[in-house]
């Protein structure tokens, strides 16, 4: 058990229940209430080694600036941190408040005009809001054109280390070749997937939780994110992404009629809308294989790269990636 977590317990009058989980790295330590109704209370993360001490100073970092939005969007408050020891003897401790909630469970229904389900509407007012409410943090925010940058360096050093990736990333620096929107870019989550949305059905609301991943990127960010990780399909079936990410993003119906609407909203042309797109594949694409904050293990950057390889033999029929005209032309 982390110094942190046995201090904080042996401070408390009445010790919680706790329950331990896996966590990459570390481990997760829920705290509950001692009465009868298991309330919880708090949750601790744990990490052992630098790359996931690495994260969970990242979070903490999130959570701290976060603070002032915390109680108006329903995100965790930081209540304690602690990173000791370097190299292989590093460690860490984030003590966090609860979010109560479940996690979203529903899926696209796979018709291009019903309607999003109840928790999807939720989630993307939330992410609407946070959006707006950030705009007041003060954080330095670098143009799109600088993310872009950014995501082609690790790209190139992504290749460096493992040039058998070339067939899923090479296009990344060169397509990011070509200088970028001067536009600012804005605060995102990182990674706004149903597992880190929980739905109150009692208050009808949403909490975000897991904030490693806080940071800049452009408007339609977080909310391409969260449509493309939503499972979809009328089956309970999972469809793979080349079945289900065509639908979202290139076809014509609602999901393409909700991207069009953020684009606008973020006063974004159609260029520049085209930029978002391939910046969210390139960075996703990197995120999954890896090369950030989130380790991966040998089976999950296979099932990556078969995912992937799919998705852009998809996108290279159709001329993938030019920002010619023809394809695409988001999200009109």
């Amino acid at each position: 058990m982390h110094e942190l977590l046995r201090e904080r317990l042996q401070a408390a009058a009445v010790p919680p229940v706790l329950a331990q989980f896996p966590l990459d790295g570390g481990a997760l330590i829920a705290a509950f209430a001692p009465s009868g109704d298991r309330r919880l209370r708090w949750l601790a993360k744990t990490a052992y080694g630098p790359a996931a001490c690495r994260r969970l100073e990242a979070e903490a970092r999130a959570l701290s600036l976060l603070a002032p939005l915390a109680a108006e969007l329903t995100l965790p408050s930081l209540l304690a941190f602690r990173h000791t020891g370097a190299g292989d003897a590093a460690s860490a401790c984030l003590v966090q408040s609860a979010v109560g909630g479940q996690r979203i469970h529903c899926r696209w229904n796979g018709s291009p005009q019903a309607p999003f389900p109840r928790p999807m509407q939720l989630a993307q007012r939330w992410l609407e809001r946070f959006q707006e409410s950030a705009c007041s943090l003060p954080l330095s925010l670098p143009t799109l054109a600088k993310v872009g940058a950014d995501t082609a360096s690790c790209a190139t050093q992504a290749l460096q280390t493992d040039p058998k990736l070339t067939p899923l990333l090479a296009w990344v620096p060169q397509f990011f070749a070509t200088p970028g929107p001067s536009l600012r870019a804005v605060a995102i989550h990182g990674d706004f997937w149903p597992g880190n949305v929980l739905w109150d059905a009692r208050s009808d609301s949403v909490g975000v939780i897991d904030w490693s991943g806080f940071g800049a990127g452009s408007a339609l960010d977080d909310l391409l994110t969260w449509m493309t990780q939503m499972p979809a399909g009328r089956t309970q079936r999972p469809l793979s992404r080349v079945q289900s990410w065509p639908a979202v993003l290139f076809r014509p119906g609602r999901a393409q009629q909700n991207l069009l609407a953020w684009s606008q909203r973020a006063g974004y042309d159609a260029a520049t809308a085209r930029y978002a797109l391939y910046l969210f594949l390139a960075r996703r694409l990197l995120w999954e294989l890896g090369f950030g904050l989130q380790s991966r293990g040998p089976a999950e950057r296979d099932w990556t790269r078969r995912e992937w390889s799919a998705v852009l033999t998809w996108l290279a029929e159709r001329q993938f990636p030019t920002l010619g005209t023809t394809f695409p032309a988001p999200f009109a």
